[in-house]
């Protein structure tokens, strides 16, 4: 026996053994449809392109309003990310162990907690956007446009945690 047959086997029997402790029955991983994969790589970085391109063509206001709204709103928006990724896993917990009564009622709870947190912190940023966004730049057309777009974001924000969290 070589090498190479030695360790397909001792990973073969690791696998047997890995999926009896949980109870998943041995398998191959399939990692074609994976996110991971290039085909998924390629999609998103070209999406980003496109946008940033349609982005550029509205002028530089458009661009820096761009920038200063992501780098602030990307505080609004973890906080909320975070309670999804935490009910994913809890959750996913309480369904394996087949409480599903209970998690579905968790599901709601973490939610709430998603969308009160995402929703306090975009009205405190659209309370104090002028000092916040003064921060970032002292155009007056950038800093309107910045403006504008913040009232869409109190909705849009807690709205996207029911993206984040429910679905």
């Amino acid at each position: 026996m070589t090498n190479s047959d030695l360790r397909t086997e001792m990973k073969a029997e690791s696998r047997k053994l890995a999926g009896a402790r949980v109870g998943i029955p041995p398998r191959q991983m399939d990692f074609r449809h994976s996110p991971e994969t290039p085909r998924y790589f390629f999609g998103n970085n070209a999406t980003a392109t496109l946008f940033l391109a349609m982005l550029s063509g509205m002028g530089t206001e458009a661009l820096a309003t761009y920038g200063i709204l992501l780098a602030v709103l990307r505080y609004v928006f973890i906080p909320g990310v975070s309670i999804g990724s935490a009910a994913q896993l809890k959750v996913g917990y309480l369904v394996g162990a087949g409480r599903h009564e209970e998690a579905t009622h968790r599901v709601y709870r973490y939610f709430a907690w998603g969308f009160a947190t995402s929703l306090v912190l975009v009205l405190v940023l659209q309370a104090f956007h002028r000092p916040l966004l003064g921060l970032f730049s002292t155009d007056p057309r950038v800093l309107a446009l910045a403006a504008s777009v913040l009232v869409v974001a109190v909705v849009h924000e807690p709205g996207r945690d029911f993206n984040t969290i429910i679905i």
